[in-house]
């Protein structure tokens, strides 16, 4: 009996040697109350991750998104439910982790915490007026079939405003880039210039003067040996472009006074100078000592044409194709054809005036000087339309021009005429006629063009202008002495200009 006794304590102080006294209340709580959340049912340290795996509960089959609610487990291990009621409490129910609500299985990247694909972010604008069009910045693998941009904007840009970038040969980018200095057909343009013109005295072999050294009178001189010099003149050119290369061009041309002179004296004490025909009897006339031909003509031209351009540049274009050199230049190859229709002012104005002196002697055996005028003036005011072309080619430093015009124009023509011997004494009286006919004009010229920029360009080059249907003072002498002469209207002339001109013009 006493060693059963003895046994049985010693057992027993065995099992709390074994089995200490727990120190709190929470030691009595069952083990899964207290073990860490780690996805599985615990109830000691046998079933944590790490042990040998036939602990562990088998994995499932699928995956775990798609695994279906997790089997109810015995009432024991359920959680424990809130004392109060979530509503009024002040915190959330104390699940433990591993028993939280499954978290929704659809696939990550719609989940609403993952970032969702680019493809399906809102559009972000992906050019700007200013820049090219941006890369798209995810991986390749991830962007949708086709363009990353907009379809308008997948030709390859330069990363940098248009007006830096350097031309792409074949693309609307080179072309935008050198608009400006590539302006074919410019918005406003406009041009001064100064001619120096000569006119060609195209009058018949009218004699104004002969001689008399026997008994036939010869001729002295005549109209066709009046010579003109070089005499200035200018022409300004202003356009404005209204639409669809329609322009509307306005101009002046003036020459000023282009004159041609001559002084006579008889060649000896033997030789008589006179006017031919009856004039010739009158008493100056019939025996001058100095002559004194005075021949004028100014011209003043006004037009507004209607001009119509067509032009087209092309870029960095070498002899051989696409030349990076030429491109820094915009690669200007540049022409226009331009035609215009408008209508065209002239007026023709001319002066003849022959002055005539004569050494006379006085009974008292002094000189005196008598003299005498005949004075022809003329004027024409031309109106009517013109049409013309207009060619123009230019790189980017030398071009060319070349213009012509042709017009038909009304002629409203008058002359008016005077003859005075000495002293003061009218030997007719005044002359003169009036009468309407029809007349042309023709011009042509060509410039040669230094482009100083973009904007400004020096002109030089030749002129040639023949008006032809005019009346010309030449024309009008009348030198028969009848009493009603000087009264009749000659419209049968023409007038030849040619010579060079030297300006500076602007384009915009």
């Amino acid at each position: 009996m006493t060693i059963h006794r003895s046994a049985i304590r010693l057992a027993f102080l065995l099992l709390i040697i074994a089995h200490p006294v727990p120190t709190s209340a929470q030691e009595f709580l069952p083990s899964w109350q207290t073990a860490p959340a780690t996805g599985y049912l615990q109830q000691d340290a046998r079933f944590a991750p790490g042990h040998p795996t036939h602990y562990a509960p088998s994995p499932p089959p699928y995956p775990q998104q798609y695994a279906p609610s997790p089997p109810p487990y015995s009432p024991h291990y359920a959680p424990s439910p809130p004392t109060y009621s979530p509503y009024y409490g002040p915190s959330a129910p104390t699940y433990s982790p591993q028993y939280d609500p499954p978290a929704p299985n659809y696939p990550q990247q719609y989940s609403p915490s993952a970032p969702y694909p680019t493809q399906y972010a809102p559009p972000v604008p992906l050019c700007s007026s200013d820049y090219a069009p941006r890369t798209a910045a995810y991986p390749t693998h991830y962007a949708p079939p086709g363009p990353a941009y907009p379809e308008p904007f997948a030709e390859p840009v330069a990363p940098y405003p248009l007006s830096y970038a350097e031309p792409v040969p074949g693309t609307t980018v080179a072309k935008q880039a050198c608009d400006s200095c590539c302006s074919a057909c410019p918005r406003v343009y406009g041009y001064a210039e100064f001619l120096f013109l000569q006119r060609i005295n195209c009058s018949s072999n009218q004699p104004i003067i002969e001689s008399f050294d026997g008994i036939v009178p010869e001729t002295f001189f005549s109209t066709s040996d009046l010579d003109f010099d070089f005499e200035p003149a200018m022409r300004a050119t202003i356009g404005y472009r209204l639409h669809d290369g329609w322009a509307l061009e306005a101009s002046y041309f003036g020459l000023f006074d282009a004159s041609a002179n001559a002084f006579l004296v008889p060649p000896d004490g033997n030789t008589i100078l006179a006017f031919p025909d009856g004039l010739g009897t009158a008493n100056v006339f019939s025996d001058m000592d100095r002559i004194w031909i005075d021949y004028s003509t100014a011209i003043h031209s006004g037009e507004l044409n209607l001009v119509c351009c067509t032009g087209c540049c092309s870029h960095g274009q070498g002899k051989s194709g696409y030349d990076p050199k030429q491109a820094d230049n915009c690669g200007l190859c540049c022409r226009t054809f331009e035609w215009f229709v408008g209508f065209r002012y002239f007026n023709l104005s001319e002066r003849l005036r022959i002055d005539a002196q004569r050494d006379q002697e006085t009974g008292s055996g002094a000189t005196e000087i008598e003299s005498g005028f005949y004075d022809i003036s003329t004027r024409n005011n031309l109106y009517g339309p013109q049409i013309g072309a207009r060619v123009r080619r230019w790189n980017e430093r030398l071009g060319w021009e070349a213009t012509g015009k042709l017009g038909a124009f009304y002629n409203d023509a008058r002359q008016r005429q005077n003859v005075v011997d000495f002293p003061d004494f009218e030997l007719r009286p005044p002359g003169y006629a009036s009468g309407g006919q029809f007349a042309y004009m023709g011009e042509l010229g060509i410039a040669g063009l230094f482009r100083l920029n973009d904007v400004w360009n020096l002109r030089a080059g030749y002129n040639v202008i023949y008006i032809g249907g005019v009346a010309l003072a030449t024309e009008q002498m009348d030198f028969s002495g009848d009493f009603d002469g000087g009264n009749r209207l000659d419209r049968t002339g023409g007038v030849f200009l040619h010579g060079v001109n030297l300006g500076i013009e602007a384009r915009w």
